[in-house]
Formats: structure tokens, C-alpha cells, sequence
């Protein structure tokens, strides 16, 4: 057994037995989760720039097929607390005086009697 974890590396080089323009330009080993696969690379050329970069191929070593991964399952949105009813209005109907507002000073219907909080400020 390994004294180091090689999960999720591996090595590449370059393909010194490429006899053939389909054969891969690099070839290499990795491990990914416990699983040994063989690695090919063709080198690409990008059109937009010209740069150069690498496609590369993942084929186990024992042989046995790659299962494809699972699409996600859809995620449900979060669950929402129920939102607080809307505030009717009435919540203030402590006033002796129904729909003045505590801050008037004047009331066109009462004349000029002052509101609790104008009296208190005095």
C-alpha cells in the first residue's frame, strides 16, 4: 500500500510511441475516487486565438464500463415561513378619538383641540 493519497492526481508525458495522426499526443495515469483510469491527450488548437490546449480521454484500467453520473435531483426552493398579515389599520384604536392622528396639533373636524402627544410636549 501507498504511504501517500493519490486520490484526484496522476501523471501525464509525452507519447513517445505515436506512429499514427489519431494516435494521442500524451499519455498518463490517475486515480479518482479509488479508481485507476488510463489517460490519452490530443492537442487541440484553439480557432479564436490560435492557442494551444489539450483534449483529453478517461478510460479505466479494469476494464469495466464508465457509469455516467446521475443528473442532480431538482432542487425544491427553500421553504418559506408564511408571511405576516398585512396590518389592517386598527391596530392603534387605543385613541379615544377614532382616525386623528397623533401627530396633528390641529383637527379640522374637533377645532382646535390638541392631540395627547401636542399636550404632553407642552
Amino acid at each position: 500500500m501507498s504511504q501517500y493519497d493519490n486520490n484526484f492526481s496522476g501523471i501525464v508525458s509525452k507519447n513517445d510511441r505515436k506512429t499514427d495522426e489519431k494516435h494521442p499526443d500524451i499519455k498518463g495515469q490517475c486515480e479518482i475516487d479509488g479508481v485507476q483510469y488510463w489517460m490519452d491527450g490530443w492537442q487541440q488548437t484553439r480557432n479564436s486565438d490560435g492557442g494551444k490546449f489539450y483534449s483529453i480521454k478517461f478510460k479505466r484500467k479494469d476494464g469495466a464500463q464508465a457509469t455516467p453520473p446521475r443528473p442532480a435531483a431538482p432542487r425544491a426552493a427553500p421553504a418559506r415561513p408564511p408571511a405576516a398579515p398585512a396590518p389592517s389599520g386598527f391596530d392603534d384604536m387605543d385613541d379615544d378619538i377614532p382616525f386623528a392622528s397623533p401627530h396633528m396639533e390641529h383637527d379640522p373636524m374637533l377645532g382646535n383641540r390638541k392631540t395627547k402627544r401636542a399636550q404632553v410636549a407642552r
